[in-house]
């Protein structure tokens, strides 16, 4: 067995159910593929509906737009979005994103002793530019059509046995039509923190494949208009903490921008904008490694930083996973410098400034 289902341990679901804020770690997906077993979109335009694999295109059409690959959901850049190639004669209904995430891509790396350490995936987030344009529009001031979207996991090219990693519904929205999806209530982001079959993670020591499933519904035999639009797909494992970040904090008002201000000679100032809206998270934990729930947030700290290659590495971070888990940033830290200060017999502080790397969550929510 190369995948292995485990009930995941119930003091860290306490946890997140207090909504005690947790990480999201290592990308299993940018194994980018491997040998004939190549990532790729796939469409289908209604009819029988048979899944594709890695063996067989099932009823699907290869869908591969080569201007927009498919690394490009992957990339751990969310910015840079991804999306099959239809157009709206196609009629399509159905589209599937395969994955085939290789081992040694996984377990090794810069230093194979470094990533010898068990791999999960307990947690899905989508970052999305849209996830397409439905056929029938708008009711008042909400999308008619809505999507199922599926994510599972197999050990097999063939998708033989599968685990289901996520399974949710979303509105049928697009930038085009609706740039600001916060107006409708309605986000681009979609997180999957605890997986719907259960509160399992999946144990990973050997290759793994993964399908992503986007059906369109809606009145009156819907189909997609424009297909959807994925900037990062992110399947990892949850760091899950204690308690929240020492007070006084208010990272809702926390910003910063890449903004230069022109000044003429008679005092008129420009300020030209590059981007806005850009998130900054000073996280101050002080653990003891006795802390609530059982949980030893010292190692969970340390295991953040293995698990980052030391910080080198991107993770989303969600403040309140139980009550808002679409508020899921994309962030780096500040500088890969790391400093768990002893600041008693038992208790530790740490410092963790973090910054949100774009699209930002603020233009999806508010502030």
């Amino acid at each position: 067995m190369t995948i292995t289902q485990e009930v995941i341990e119930t003091k860290f679901t306490n946890a997140f159910n207090a909504d005690k804020p947790c990480f999201i770690v290592k990308n299993i997906l940018t194994g980018n593929g491997y040998n004939v077993q190549t990532n790729k979109w796939y469409r289908q335009a209604g009819g029988a509906l048979t899944p594709p694999d890695f063996t067989s295109a099932g009823s699907a059409t290869l869908a591969d737009n080569s201007v927009l690959p498919i690394r490009y959901t992957y990339d751990n850049r969310s910015s840079v979005f991804s999306s099959p190639d239809s157009t709206q004669s196609n009629g399509d209904t159905e589209f599937w994103a395969l994955y085939a995430a290789k081992w040694e891509t996984i377990a090794g790396g810069p230093s194979y002793s470094e990533y010898m350490q068990d791999w999960y995936a307990d947690a899905v987030v989508i970052k999305a530019h849209g996830y397409g344009q439905g056929s029938e529009g708008m009711t008042g001031s909400l999308p008619t059509n809505t999507l199922t979207l599926q994510m599972i996991i197999s050990e097999t090219t063939n998708f033989a046995s599968t685990w289901t990693l996520l399974q949710n519904s979303v509105y049928g929205d697009d930038t085009d039509s609706n740039r600001h999806p916060s107006k409708t209530g309605v986000s681009r982001t979609n997180s999957e923190l605890i997986p719907a079959a259960g509160n399992y993670r999946y144990k990973i020591n050997g290759d793994a494949f993964f399908r992503l499933f986007f059906n369109i519904n809606g009145l009156v035999s819907p189909t997609f208009e424009t297909p959807p639009k994925i900037g990062e797909v992110f399947v990892g494992e949850r760091i899950q903490m204690s308690r929240n970040q020492n007070q006084p904090y208010m990272t809702e008002l926390s910003f910063s921008d890449g903004s230069t201000n022109f000044e003429s000679n008679n005092g008129d100032v420009v300020r030209y904008v590059r981007h806005k809206g850009q998130r900054r998270f000073e996280l101050t934990f002080s653990p003891s490694g006795d802390d609530s729930y059982g949980i030893d947030d010292v190692e969970q700290i340390k295991l953040l930083a293995r698990k980052t290659n030391q910080f080198t590495e991107p993770f989303m971070y969600v403040p309140k996973p139980s009550s808002e888990p679409n508020n899921a940033y994309f962030v780096m830290t500040e500088d890969a410098s790391f400093n768990l200060e002893a600041v008693g017999p038992f208790e530790r502080s740490v410092t963790l400034t973090l910054v949100e790397l774009p699209p930002y969550v603020a233009y999806e929510v508010g502030f």
